[in-house]
């Protein structure tokens, strides 16, 4: 079987938040908290996803982060592929 697994470590060492785990959960969008300072999403998505759907939860990820004050730049260049 394959898979895929994408991680995004936050700037700052603080904790992912269970709020985040949460609200992206309430947007149809499954992340995990991890890293030794838990400041990193880990995101496992079937290796099926589309583009769209890519689009979506990375939108939902940005959106659910800067609502917690974790992030100051935009993850668009994640959504673009660079």
């Amino acid at each position: 079987a394959r898979a895929e697994i994408y991680t995004l470590a936050l700037p700052d060492a603080r904790p992912i938040s269970r709020a985040i785990a949460d609200a992206c959960l309430q947007r149809g969008v499954i992340v995990l908290g991890g890293g030794p300072k838990r400041n990193v999403l880990s995101l496992t998505p079937p290796i099926t996803i589309t583009q769209r759907q890519l689009n979506y939860a990375l939108m939902v990820i940005e959106e659910t982060v800067r609502a917690d004050g974790q992030v100051s730049r935009p993850l668009a260049a994640a959504r673009d592929g660079r």
